[in-house]
């Protein structure tokens, strides 16, 4: 929804929302903000998703006592948790937001799931590229670039 907010308030010039993932399904909050709002859509995004295990700088471990995940994420890497694993899961309110949790927070017993990018953003480490189990795993996104209201919408 702060999205959203941003583009009315002029505070961003473009929105890219995640609307539908190939494994976890629509985004119907997304959905109906969209409805709500009133926004144009520009275009259409498909992005394959790869997820890493992130954890803080210094971290050596390949294996933490627990993980921070995104929701979409503990869907995707169901293989990686059944190798002999004891870490615990935990969901978390998006992927990038749980690599921010563990660096910002300092965590050396945690590591988040997430794409190499957050690693970038946040100066997190990746200690596993690719654990996704689904190599066909994508999400579609819309961009709004100016936040512009209009009648209809373009895929």
């Amino acid at each position: 929804m702060e999205v959203f907010d941003r583009l009315k308030r002029g505070s961003a010039d473009a929105a890219v929302i995640p609307i539908e993932n190939s494994l976890a399904g629509s985004v119907a909050e997304h959905f109906d903000l969209l409805l709500a709002r009133n926004v144009s859509i520009q275009q259409e995004y498909r992005l394959r998703i790869v997820h890493n295990l992130i954890a803080a700088p210094g971290c050596e471990d390949e294996r933490h006592s627990a993980s921070l995940l995104a929701s979409g994420g503990a869907r995707s890497v169901p293989g990686f948790f059944s190798r002999g694993s004891e870490d615990k899961t935990y969901a978390f309110y998006d992927t990038a937001g749980s690599v921010k949790h563990v660096i910002e927070d300092g965590l050396r017993d945690a590591a988040g799931i997430a794409g190499r990018q957050a690693a970038s953003v946040y100066g997190g480490r990746v200690l596993e590229a690719g654990i996704e189990d689904d190599k066909q795993n994508f999400t579609r996104f819309f961009l709004d670039p100016q936040g512009t209201p209009c009648c209809s919408r373009r895929e």
